[in-house]
């Protein structure tokens, strides 16, 4: 990390974020269950906003592939409330 004043979005999101991900883990999943084989995290940098959705089971969800980037684009483009 530099030594200015700049901020590492990526750490920034996890510490933003990590409470969420561990209420819903906590309150969902108990010991021994399978853990969600995606989650996906969007985060409007604008408002300071962020939602986080966990996938359990489908593998193949948010999937980018070439024939389908441009919808999973506008799928994947933040619309938080």
């Amino acid at each position: 990390m530099p030594n200015d004043d700049t901020v590492d979005l990526v750490r920034s999101l996890v510490d933003a974020t990590g409470a969420a991900v561990d209420a819903y883990r906590g309150g969902y999943y108990r010991p021994g269950d399978k853990l969600p084989v995606k989650i996906l995290v969007q985060f409007d940098r604008t408002a300071g906003k962020y939602e986080v959705t966990f996938e359990d089971t489908d593998e193949d969800r948010w999937a980018v592939k070439p024939k389908n980037f441009r919808t999973m684009r506008e799928q994947l483009r933040p619309k938080l409330g």
